[in-house]
């Protein structure tokens, strides 16, 4: 209820800012005029900051409390981690999250000349029954924009049902436990050594649900996926049609959202093409370069 309130009085001040905004534009006033009016949004931008400082002070002081109730051995499935759970866990393990689109734009450039994909059409079935068939899509996109599969290349495996024997991380005295869709990597493993052999991992949802509803969930996987496997691994959050690409560097999490079809397998092409042994087997962390195996080596100690 006070968050609620909190929330009420600065959407009430956004307002306010709004309305002073408009007559600092207004090209009928003064000079004057325009200064005094500077004046007031500054105050209400003193406001602003208060009142923000005052909803993120009451929700840590619920973040606390809900998590003090917990046992201190709970173990909570990936996909029961809220979007802001993940972030202030993100805070806690000292990884900022960063907007892909303004930080890392060159890297949704994609050349004039590549092949267009195609969007994913999905049947009556539910999640699980489709994953098989978004898999494929994935797959064919990819052989679309040149990536090998087969002997000496890779496959796409089909994991979503091995919640059991999934991937586990503990960050203080909490477990963390789930599993990914899919995933690419290299050709001939069994699904076991798939999971930690991953180059890139895919989180479905099917309309009308949205990415937005999973991307808790998508942040747990990109850390335990990262944990586990010899290279930096790139995640891919999907509905079939939009895409949200996830991607650990060093202690920044990256995050393109809303990207379509072309552009987020494209990336994701890039991504497996980047580095000649990156279909290797039996890849190890030694192997990959040594900028990357130092946060990733931290990734191990959680």
């Amino acid at each position: 209820m006070a968050e609620a309130l909190q929330r009420q009085e600065l959407a009430e001040v956004k307002r306010e800012i709004a309305k002073v905004e408009a007559k600092i534009e207004d090209p009928t006033i003064t000079e004057e005029e325009k200064r005094l009016w500077r004046a007031v949004l500054l105050e209400l931008m003193k406001t602003k900051i208060n009142v923000w400082d005052m909803v993120a002070a009451v929700r840590q002081a619920v973040r606390a409390e809900f998590d003090a109730q917990l046992p201190a051995n709970e173990i909570q499935p990936f996909s029961g981690v809220s979007k802001s759970a993940a972030y202030g866990l993100l805070g806690k393990l000292d990884i900022t999250a960063i907007d892909g689109s303004i930080i890392a734009e060159d890297e949704l450039k994609v050349p004039k000349d590549t092949d267009t994909c195609g969007d994913f059409t999905w049947s009556s079935g539910d999640e699980n029954t489709e994953t098989p068939a978004l898999l494929r899509h994935h797959k064919h996109q990819l052989e679309r924009l040149g990536v090998r599969f087969g002997r000496d290349g890779y496959a796409v495996y089909d994991v979503h049902s091995y919640v059991s024997d999934g991937l586990t991380i503990q960050v203080g005295n909490k477990e963390y436990e789930g599993i990914f869709d899919g995933c690419v990597a290299p050709y001939g493993l069994m699904d076991c050594s798939a999971i930690t052999q991953c180059r890139i991992v895919y989180v479905h949802i099917k309309p009308p649900g949205t990415l937005d509803e999973c991307e808790g969930q998508a942040i747990m996987v990109l850390l335990a996926a990262n944990a586990y496997a010899p290279s930096p691994v790139l995640l891919d959050c999907t509905d079939g049609v939009i895409h949200n690409l996830y991607a650990l560097r060093g202690g920044e999490l990256i995050r393109w959202k809303g990207l379509a079809p072309t552009t987020a397998y494209y990336m994701q092409a890039r991504h497996l093409q980047s580095l000649p042994n990156l279909s290797k087997r039996s890849l190890t962390l030694d192997e990959v370069p040594e900028p990357q195996q130092g946060w990733m080596r931290r990734l191990r100690l959680w």
